[in-house]
């Protein structure tokens, strides 16, 4: 999908840069090598000037560049533990499944029937790219967060959440048993009327031909539920707080997953914002569970924590969730921090549903943020906050930031591997790498 979204839009934009490249190089070399700050992953805590920065959001968003970077895991999970441990950050949100990621949070918050260690639960998924979470930095996380939750009261645990609309057919699996936990025989009537639905098992091309033959209930009966939801919220809530949360989610997650399909259908560019709307309701449905002034992470690819309005995505109208954030909560209230790499090893499919394989990043491209970053960088990983590169107009024009999502074919052009960014108005920092690795498998 990021390379589709990129061919369409990069070729005239480089052209551009081209023609412009030494006067915007001097100036991003100049600005790198007087901004960036040298840093560890180990070295976060009160005090540095990253943490510092990131400390009194009420969300952080983490990027990555490509969905297999083992540095770029580290560094988010770093990041997490210190924010968590020492500003009070409720919840942990990652692009993931709702349903399969709901038994790492039952585990990783003592929740009733939960596995015994987090690797069971990782090693158990079903989801692909499971590389994406059944990975050794994942493990650590989730075992880091069991511990630090043992010795704190039920509603002061921090939980682990997926947020993405794939899975969609588990979440509706257990939808019905989840409403009736509400009101007895809910789940009679919700399986009858999405009795259809129900039987396509979660399979997206079944999905697909339902549709195209006609075959799937025209009546609204999830957005029935989800309104019935809102509408007796109080009373729901004081019955069973979980399960409420739980319904309203599953709900919310199945009517976006059908309206992505559905524009999927049709090859509609706009079929990724069904997609990224979950994913930002979801962020306000975990702040209103956590509670009054409750705060989160989020775990995603620099092409949604990103904001869609510095880049050619505005003109086609998607929307991304860095974008969104901004406009909800305030851009003084979130952080929107990139990742960005020169090279290395990384893991990704030959195609959709392949299997999860070591690849080669190719040394970056010249005309693009990771080259001169590369040029300047002091060290070999560093932060680079971009406030006062939004004073300087020439910092401002489109520049490459490669992006690489979870298939990759490494004999296409690499040139469509990068996003047109006003990078400083995309973000509002990068942590760099200067060679990364592959992420590791987890073992059985």
């Amino acid at each position: 999908m990021y390379r589709l979204l990129i061919l369409f839009f990069c070729l005239p934009v480089f052209a551009a840069i081209l023609a412009a490249r030494p006067t915007i190089a001097d100036h991003w070399l100049a600005y790198i090598s007087t901004h960036a700050q040298a840093m560890k992953p180990n070295e976060l805590s009160p005090g540095n000037a990253l943490f510092d920065t990131l400390a009194d959001k009420s969300l952080v968003l983490l990027g990555e560049s490509t969905h297999g970077t083992l540095e770029y895991y580290t560094w988010r999970s770093a990041i997490s533990k210190a924010l968590i441990e020492h500003a009070a950050v409720s919840f942990i949100a990652l692009e993931g499944d709702w349903s399969a990621l709901n038994a790492l949070d039952r585990y990783v918050r003592h929740l009733d029937e939960h596995t015994n260690n987090a690797h069971t639960v990782l090693t158990d998924f079903n989801r692909w790219p499971e590389w994406m979470w059944a990975n050794p930095v994942i493990e650590d996380l989730a075992e880091w967060l069991h511990v630090f939750n043992r010795e704190r009261p039920p509603a002061k645990r921090v939980g682990i959440h997926g947020i993405d609309v794939y899975g969609w057919g588990d979440s509706l699996a257990d939808l019905p048993s989840t409403l009736e936990k509400l009101e007895p025989g809910w789940a009679d009537q919700v399986e009858s009327e999405l009795a259809a639905l129900i039987a396509l098992d979660g399979d997206n091309d079944a999905f697909y031909k339902a549709v195209l033959s006609d075959r799937l209930e025209t009546k609204n009966t999830l957005s029935e539920i989800y309104n019935r939801l809102v509408e007796n919220k109080t009373v729901l809530v004081d019955k069973d707080h979980h399960s409420y949360w739980q319904a309203r989610q599953k709900t919310g997650l199945i009517i976006q997953a059908k309206r992505h399909l559905r524009k999927n259908i049709a090859r509609h560019p706009l079929s990724w914002n069904p997609r990224a709307e979950n994913f930002i309701h979801t962020i306000e449905r975990l702040k209103h569970y956590y509670g009054k002034g409750a705060r989160g992470i989020v775990w995603a690819h620099n092409t949604h924590i990103g904001d869609a309005r510095y880049t050619p995505m505005r003109q086609s109208g998607m929307i991304t969730v860095g974008q969104e954030v901004r406009e909800r909560f305030g851009v003084d209230n979130v952080y929107l921090l990139g990742f960005a790499s020169h090279q290395g090893t990384f893991r990704a499919g030959w195609q959709w549903g392949g299997k999860g394989e070591v690849m080669r990043l190719l040394p970056s491209t010249p005309i693009s943020i990771n080259n001169w970053l590369n040029q300047a960088a002091p060290q070999d990983s560093f932060w680079l906050p971009l406030d006062d590169a939004r004073t300087n107009p020439l910092l401002q024009l489109n520049i490459g930031h490669r992006a690489i999502g979870v298939t990759f074919n490494p004999s296409q052009s690499d040139i469509a591997n990068y996003v047109p960014s006003n990078i400083p108005q995309r973000y509002d920092g990068l942590v760099f790498i200067r060679n990364t690795q592959a992420l590791p498998l987890l073992s059985p």
